[in-house]
């Protein structure tokens, strides 16, 4: 049962990073901002989360580090940049 965990993390890491890159650096999307934000935030949220759970298999770090790096590069570095070229 952990292993399919483990497999599940991989598979969100994959598809959430597929669509976040297809629909933030494709000039023309057609995707919804509602459904880019579920698939760049909350997915790997979640990910993240079943990633802790899951036995320690490769697909386990795949799917951890995988969905703690997408939410860092779509969170964390968008504010970080904000706050230090944000100018008053």
């Amino acid at each position: 049962m952990k292993k399919s965990i483990s497999i599940l993390s991989a598979l969100i890491f994959l598809v959430s990073t597929c669509i976040t890159y297809f629909s933030l650096y494709e000039t023309n999307s057609q995707l919804p901002v509602a459904i880019i934000i579920i698939f760049a935030w909350v997915l790997p949220l979640i990910g993240l989360i079943i990633g802790a759970a899951g036995e320690k298999t490769l697909f386990k770090y795949i799917g951890f580090y995988g969905n703690l790096l997408l939410l860092l590069v779509t969170v964390l570095y968008p504010v970080v940049i904000s706050l230090i070229w944000n100018q008053p």
